[in-house]
């Protein structure tokens, strides 16, 4: 009797028993397997029974990789996956770069090989030809281009670092792609209580290699996976820099209390707007601004109410040519609150949605 009972639960829990997922996880530059890799399941299909919301519960099992860089996970069947894998020193895996399996019922899978590509390195040095001596504090930055779209793309921000005291940077942690590579400003703008003197601002402006302030002009670099690109240098030079004066007056009429904020709106280009937060001042109503180049932007202004309502904002565009600006006037006014949520796709009607974000505008 025995007997039959251990063998009824020796079926019962081969039943239970997921399916097998086996693979590998290696270096696409040196053909080697990569032990200690974190290999995650990632569910895109819903499990049965459950209601499947990419980025919140679309995580399944996971494991590392052994000293052979190889990996083994147990998966519910039936299921339709793909992985997101990690590994110190190289650029992680997921989406459509790592493929996606479907497994049926009491089905299993092995020999999976899944590709990482090593970080890579930019590094070079920032000299100013002019004093004839390195630029030590300048903030370097790399741009990499990314698609939105097919034929469609961008360069965007990513990784930045400072220049040393022999104005040497590295930028290290880089996934393979195409990059620019720019240097400063060496001063932001920001907004202040009006000074009785002012000293005239000598920056360095934001400096594409070459040496161009066009970034359409920039130059492009390829980085293959597991590089080091080297002496890619820029050279800049400190050119006078101007400020903008001015008043906020609330359409209303009422004084301006509490803390105003600010932003800057830089020109539209690269089918993006470039909005940075520039500052507050409390209780007063005169301002300055600066350094800023030559060109045209657009200042945003807001106070906050006790409702939203309440709450006075404005904006006006600024151009700058060779000179300082004294006559700044920015009307802020208050406006109708609009109030909401956003929901997600897979949200249903009259439940309640996980990924819902409550929503404002004036």
């Amino acid at each position: 009797m025995r007997f039959v009972a251990l063998f009824f639960c020796l079926i019962l829990s081969a039943a239970a028993q997921g399916s097998l997922v086996e693979g590998v996880v290696v270096d696409s530059v040196a053909k080697v397997a990569i032990p200690g890799a974190t290999v995650q399941v990632i569910w895109l299909k819903p499990l049965e029974g459950k209601e499947l919301i990419h980025g919140l519960n679309d995580q399944g099992p996971s494991a590392q990789t052994d000293d052979a860089g190889r990996f083994r996970i147990e998966v519910p069947p039936p299921c339709e996956f793909t992985f997101k894998v990690s590994a110190a020193g190289f650029s992680p895996l997921d989406g459509t770069a790592a493929g996606s399996w479907v497994l049926k019922e009491k089905e299993s899978k092995s020999g999976i090989v899944l590709i990482l590509q090593a970080e890579s390195t930019i590094e070079g040095r920032v000299f100013d030809p002019i004093l004839e001596k390195p630029v030590e504090g300048l903030s370097v930055q790399v741009h990499e281009y990314r698609t939105l779209s097919p034929g469609v793309g961008r360069y965007v921000p990513t990784k930045s670092t400072k220049t040393a005291a022999d104005g040497v940077y590295r930028v290290e942690g880089l996934p393979a792609g195409k990059y620019r590579v720019s240097a400063g400003p060496s001063q932001q703008i920001t907004v202040r209580k009006p000074a009785e003197k002012s000293e005239p601002f000598h920056v360095y402006p934001l400096t594409y290699i070459p040496g161009t302030e066009d970034e359409n002009a920039a130059a492009e670099f390829d980085l293959p996976p597991g590089s080091r690109l080297g002496g890619i240098d820029v050279r800049v030079s400190k050119r006078k820099a101007f400020r903008a004066r001015g008043k906020i007056v609330r359409a209303d009429g009422r004084p301006i209390t509490g803390s105003v904020s600010f932003n800057h709106e830089a020109e539209p280009r690269a089918m993006s707007v470039s909005y940075r937060g520039i500052g507050k001042l409390e209780n007063i109503s005169s301002f300055e601004l600066g350094p800023l180049n030559a060109g045209t932007f657009r200042l945003n202004a807001w106070v906050d109410g006790v409702a939203r309502r309440d709450r006075a904002e404005g904006s006006i565009s600024i151009t700058v040519a060779d000179e300082d600006i004294d006559d700044v006037v920015l009307n802020l006014r208050t406006g109708v609150a609009l109030t909401g949520t956003i929901l997600s796709e897979q949200a249903k009607p009259g439940r309640e949605d996980p990924c819902g974000l409550p929503a404002s505008a004036m």
